[in-house]
């Protein structure tokens, strides 16, 4: 499996677990070191700015999966999405089904193919932008 899409099921895991970053303890506790700590503040980020960019580039990774039905290459431009919590599960979801379509490609499995492509129809029907 690919080691993104691992590393991807394991953030949202920790995440839905309630895992936070601010609950972890300061490594580094010398105060005369330059080091920053594990849990120093992160930059700020604009909201509105990161959902917009990532509504716009969920629909360029699939504008181009429907174009040229290359699923992996799909798959890679949404797993280097930076991601709004609030669509963690459609992240998740839209790179499993297009695992599922992959691996229905490399072993000419139709029913795989099918599953990932409903997949993605649902949450088209759920999320408007994907359309």
């Amino acid at each position: 499996m690919n080691p993104k899409l691992i590393a991807l099921i394991v953030f949202i895991s920790l995440g839905l677990l309630g895992c936070q970053a601010k609950n972890l303890p300061i490594i580094n506790q010398d105060n005369n070191s330059n080091k920053p700590a594990i849990n120093a503040p992160a930059e700020k980020v604009d909201l509105e700015k990161l959902t917009q960019n990532y509504e716009q580039g969920i629909k360029n990774a699939l504008v181009q999966f429907w174009e040229n039905n290359r699923a992996a290459e799909a798959k890679e431009e949404i797993l280097d999405l930076k991601t709004p919590s609030q669509y963690l599960d459609l992240h998740l979801s839209l790179v499993i089904a297009l695992e599922t379509i992959e691996q229905g490609n490399l072993t000419a499995d139709s029913a795989k193919i099918q599953a990932g492509l409903e997949k993605i129809n649902q949450l088209a029907a759920q999320y408007s932008f994907i359309k």
